[in-house]
């Protein structure tokens, strides 16, 4: 059998509008995208426009991660050895203080195998810990300073909870590590905390603008930033009243994550935020899913699948503009940066909930095909704030 090639000439970008345009005719809006909370318009038929060089690798070596506070140290430790049973193979350790019971939340713990981040806010927690901590731990525990010149974490988790669209996201974990910079400029490996949505290909996008954005700050300190991504679920579209369709959200949270190419995924328990707190049931349901992606999923076996995708490296270019020039406007008002970031916050925070209350954006469970009978289900305890606005639970808005 002989082989043949047809040669196909190729049309001109102008040539392959106009047919798009005539194939769709009066769904020619579909060429366009828009997404009104987070403050996107663009053509997905403009090919010319400015692109960024995207330095995209997946991570095949990301570790689950499981958040622990270092209160009530006997209840957490056995919470911790649970969840490495469970597949947990990184802890990060938070809510530390000058009087927690090292001995007894690491009690067992084997800490030369896993990676573990605690989470410092001052000196006299990070006195304490070296004083009274297990050899074990001050020999293989990373400590994570979140104030101060030497900080190294910065987290705008708490800014996602409370609304905060993905430009503002950026631009504050920008502006906090600017200011880093400005007063201790080094090279350094930075741990940066951002909260993962439910917009699946705004969050990978958001995901890889912020680690051009820092190499762009990094370059303009003329120092090198190794950064260590920590991606973490939260509870905005969670459901206490309909549990199970939670572990479709936080499949799709979770995939965008690795997708995103993070270091660290922290599938957070749904319930987390109950009066009663995190389930066992909810706990291992959360590692299960850290579990599908790299078991049953196997996205280390693909090589950069996302490399060369269209939109998401569109939204990325137009995330990483728009997060620039905000950092520019909050440097330039560093006193009112709080006042700032709160204003552009409740703009996104009210625009979320007023689209959830029309059913603009649906959840399910929630605001459509609603469970009628949740009298023995549990309910949502007082929930943390940022600035002075607590986390948005879409559920809490129709309970």
């Amino acid at each position: 059998m002989s082989i043949t090639s047809n040669n196909f000439a190729a049309n001109s970008i102008k040539e392959w509008k106009e047919q798009l345009y005539s194939e769709l005719q009066e769904k020619s809006s579909m060429l366009s995208y828009w997404n009104e909370v987070e403050e996107l318009s663009f053509s997905l038929t403009d090919l010319e426009g400015p692109q960024l060089n995207f330095q995209y690798q997946p991570k095949e070596n990301w570790k689950c991660l499981l958040q622990i506070e270092a209160k009530d140290e006997k209840k957490s430790n056995k919470r911790i050895l649970k969840g490495l049973m469970q597949g947990a193979n990184a802890l990060m350790i938070d809510n530390v203080t000058s009087n927690t019971d090292w001995y007894s939340l690491l009690k067992d713990v084997q800490l030369a195998f896993i990676d573990c981040l605690i989470i410092f806010n001052n000196l006299e927690s990070i006195d304490h810990y070296q004083r009274t901590a297990p050899k074990d731990a001050l020999a293989h525990c990373k400590i994570l300073h979140a104030f101060g010149e030497n900080q190294i974490f910065f987290s705008s988790f708490s800014l996602q909870q409370i609304g905060a669209n993905c430009f503002t996201q950026l631009a504050a974990t920008l502006s906090g590590v600017h200011r880093k910079l400005e007063l201790n400029a080094k090279d350094t490996t930075l741990f940066i905390e951002l909260g993962v949505g439910a917009n699946f290909l705004v969050e990978v996008a958001k995901f890889m603008a912020i680690r051009h954005l820092l190499n762009q700050l990094a370059s303009i300190h003329h120092v090198n930033i190794t950064v260590q991504l920590i991606l973490k679920t939260g509870f905005c579209n969670k459901s206490l009243v309909d549990p199970h369709t939670n572990l479709l959200r936080q499949a799709t949270e979770g995939l965008s994550a690795v997708l995103g190419a993070c270091d660290y995924l922290c599938i957070q328990p749904f319930d987390n935020l109950s009066e009663d707190g995190a389930s066992e049931f909810g706990q291992r349901m959360a590692l299960n899913v850290a579990n599908l992606i790299v078991e049953e999923l196997k996205l280390s076996s693909i090589n950069a699948s996302l490399k060369g995708a269209y939109l998401i490296e569109k939204i990325c270019l137009e995330l990483t503009k728009i997060s620039w020039s905000r950092l520019c406007e909050m440097d330039e008002n560093q006193d009112l940066i709080d006042k700032y970031l709160k204003e552009q916050i409740l703009k996104s925070r009210n625009l979320r909930i007023e689209r959830f209350l029309a059913k603009a954006d649906i959840l399910v469970g929630i605001n459509a095909f609603e469970e009628k009978d949740a009298s023995d289900q549990k309910k949502w305890g007082q929930l943390p704030q940022s600035l002075e606005l607590p986390y948005l639970i879409f559920e809490k808005q129709i309970i």
